[in-house]
């Protein structure tokens, strides 16, 4: 099953490829997640070496650009836009691994207890699922992979993006990185985080990103495209960050 965001565990891979019994040298990265006293997040492979995550770099230069997700939102709700934003994940690659033959069941997530509303909840979920398999139908996408774990040792970072499949763009089909977003509205640390994706063993192969934002309320899909090389710029800010958080790290901060 595809494992739940943030979770403080080994974590494996949902690939494709390795379930049929294919080549796996893809889907051979495990890793452990590892929290520190500051809230970096931090990936920590078999060997024991330590990655900085794409979640802390993107939220340092979310910080610098003064991005918000849900801006408006007062501070009290937004612990339960963020569970939502869980919820609806686990419901779309939940209900796409099923149909990949990679998991054998599917039942909608239920409410955490920290969410406050259960009718809500339900909503939310159904919409958001609803507004991806509308998406599925038109993209049909070939899974490849599903929130699988992978690194970048040249540049020291990890990340698990949602997801990697062939998909129809315009009139062709193109290998794709696709990151889904139930946020108010796409921001540009979220371009930048598609672009660390691309950086990861395993996805450089990729032609093409996606930033897949699906409105929670209405279950309507908005697409934007990534052309890699039009947003180098963006890698170089990622890095940066990325640079920034390891020396942190490395004097004890």
């Amino acid at each position: 099953m595809v494992l739940a965001r943030g979770e403080s565990r080994a974590t494996r891979t949902l690939n494709a490829r390795s379930q049929s019994g294919g080549s796996t040298s893809e889907a051979l990265f495990f890793m452990l997640t590892v929290q520190n006293s500051n809230s970096l997040r931090t990936y920590r492979d078999e060997a024991g070496k330590d990655y900085v995550s794409v979640t802390s770099a993107i939220r340092h230069i979310g910080e610098v650009l003064g991005e918000e997700e849900f801006p408006g939102v007062p501070k009290a709700l937004l612990r339960m836009h963020a569970l939502e934003g869980e919820g609806c994940h686990a419901a779309c690659l939940g209900w796409l691994a099923v149909q990949a033959g990679l998991y054998p069941s599917f039942a909608l997530p239920p409410k955490p207890d920290l969410h406050p509303d259960q009718a809500r909840w339900k909503n939310v979920v159904a919409n958001a699922l609803m507004g991806f398999q509308k998406w599925c139908d038109v993209a049909e996408p070939e899974v490849l992979a599903i929130e699988q774990p992978a690194a970048a040792p040249k540049y020291g970072f990890a990340g698990q993006p949602d997801l990697k499949a062939i998909v129809r763009v315009r009139e062709s089909r193109a290998k794709a990185i696709v990151e889904l977003k139930f946020t108010a509205a796409l921001t540009a640390a979220h371009e930048v985080q598609l672009c660390a994706y691309h950086l990861l063993d395993g996805f450089c192969d990729c032609r093409i990103g996606l930033l897949l934002r699906i409105d929670r309320t209405t279950g309507a899909v908005n697409e934007k495209f990534i052309h890699w090389q039009n947003h180098l710029h963006h890698q170089a800010a990622f890095l940066n960050s990325v640079g920034l958080l390891r020396w942190a790290q490395s004097i004890g901060r």
